[in-house]
């Protein structure tokens, strides 16, 4: 199913295998929040800021590298921007990092010091509206229709809408599980690199690239084919999409990988590792692999292709979705769509929306192509001539469409806890301390407590 065509024209979510969710938070994160008497998240009621609005400053929270000189050239352009669009505004930008998020926005909201607006990814929407923590949008979106659900991707609404509200507005993404290749290798061992071909392979082709790419020198791998990490939930999703299985089971009481094809993707992980020798060991840093050329084909994501190029502007690379299984497989991945969200708890609920809808607009997102060579998930971006121009130039930016149209559900569901409930068992597996067969069952009985504690809302 394509993402990038949508008749819709209600905020209706799809259903899990049209595509995607996405969650994260925990008990200590519901306690703090409810402790603070807040519930559920509900709709504003309230139109847009008039035109005597007082504005003031707006807080701005995000997980954005501001070690790039692109990211902070685009937030000065931002800050002063909007001060001159918007009389009596003004900008603050505050960083968390990604993996703080979570923690940190569940104590401001149970302090009542949350942000005006902030980057929210697919992982934690789940359960910031499960606890109360997000505004409801759906008011304010039927009366601005340049960022209803319609004007964006279709994986948007599985993310944003959640129990039938609008909890964000798109405006990352579509980003997508991919495998980055070095075209240049391909070509010198005299394989064809190109997409069309490579969308075309089977597990046993991509094997068998990977074993004609190692360089080896005795016993040590000198050039990884395939660099082999150990998996988590999004790497073990990616390679049972491709046989044609799943992650989660129906309305998502458990994972669905205690079975065949659970134990082929990680017999296969194994195959690649131990059996055809075609990685250095275990994961590294599989960027600086791929940057260096010391690994051919590595884990990635489509969101990339700025850093690489910026890191390596000699680099020759594409990406593909996962290979089919020859048995009933499809090229396949995991692909999803970040908001923009209101807290509960802004005391500038008006200046906030205000902001997002100009953020979230087709002009902001052509700022961020512009500054930044990001993507967004709106429509009409990918029929804009500045996208079709850029495309053109740098060719790897088309995969962000051609890969999407193939994605599937993104594991989010108690994102932060599942990683960590999971990782132990990935880990014994690919060191050989249990079987796949064995690793499958404990992946299963490890992460049932956490499916039965979720709460309705974060289903």
């Amino acid at each position: 199913m394509s993402q990038l065509k949508s008749d819709t024209h209600a905020p209706s979510r799809p259903t899990r295998r049209a595509f995607l969710i996405g969650g994260a938070g925990g008990t200590v994160a519901a306690t703090a929040l409810a402790a603070c008497g807040q519930g559920p998240s509900a709709e504003s009621g309230q139109g847009h800021p008039s035109g005597g609005a007082k504005r003031g400053e707006l807080v701005y929270m995000s997980w954005s590298d501001l070690s790039r000189p692109d990211y902070q050239a685009y937030f000065a352009w931002i800050e002063r921007e909007y001060a001159a669009r918007y009389s009596g505004a003004s900008f603050k930008h505050e960083y968390v990092a990604f993996g703080e998020y979570p923690t940190k926005f569940t104590v401001m909201a149970a302090a009542g010091t949350v942000p005006d607006v902030m980057s929210t990814s697919n992982a934690w929407m789940r359960d910031f509206w499960a606890l109360g923590g997000l505004t409801g949008l759906d008011d304010r979106a039927k009366r601005q229709p340049d960022v209803a659900y319609n004007k964006f991707v279709p994986a948007s609404s599985f993310y944003g809408i959640r129990q039938g509200k609008i909890a964000g507005v798109p405006t990352g993404g579509p980003d997508s599980e991919v495998t980055l290749v070095n075209t240049q290798y391909f070509r010198e061992v005299g394989l064809d690199p190109s997409y069309d071909k490579l969308k075309n392979w089977t597990w046993d082709d991509f094997d068998a690239a990977a074993e004609k790419l190692t360089i080896r020198r005795g016993d040590t791998v000198e050039r990884a084919g395939y660099q082999v990490k150990v998996p988590d939930g999004r790497h073990m999703a990616v390679w049972m999409y491709s046989q044609g299985g799943k992650l989660y089971a129906k309305d998502y009481t458990g994972l669905d990988v205690n079975n065949e094809l659970g134990v082929r993707a990680l017999e296969h992980l194994l195959l690649l590792l131990n059996g055809k020798r075609v990685s250095n060991g275990l994961g590294g840093s599989l960027t600086n692999l791929f940057l260096q050329g010391n690994a051919v084909m590595v884990q990635g994501g489509n969101w990339q292709v700025p850093e690489l190029r910026l890191k390596n502007p000699q680099l020759q690379f594409d990406m593909i979705a996962y290979p089919k299984h020859p048995r009933g497989g499809k090229y396949a991945t995991a692909t999803w769509v970040n908001m923009h969200t209101i807290p509960k708890a802004t005391k500038r609920l008006d200046q906030a929306w205000e902001f997002l809808t100009w953020y979230a607009s087709l002009p902001g997102a052509l700022k961020r192509l512009e500054v930044l060579d990001q993507y967004s998930p709106r429509l009409d971006f990918f029929e804009s001539t500045q996208w079709k121009a850029r495309v053109k130039e740098i060719p790897q930016l088309q995969r962000t469409q051609d890969v999407a149209a193939v994605g599937g559900e993104r594991p989010g569901i108690r994102f932060d806890q599942m990683e960590e409930a999971m990782k132990p068992v990935f880990n014994a597996v690919m060191k050989g301390e249990i079987s796949p067969k064995i690793a499958v069952q404990q992946l299963d009985q490890v992460t049932k407590p956490l499916f039965a504690e979720l709460p309705a809302a974060a289903r």
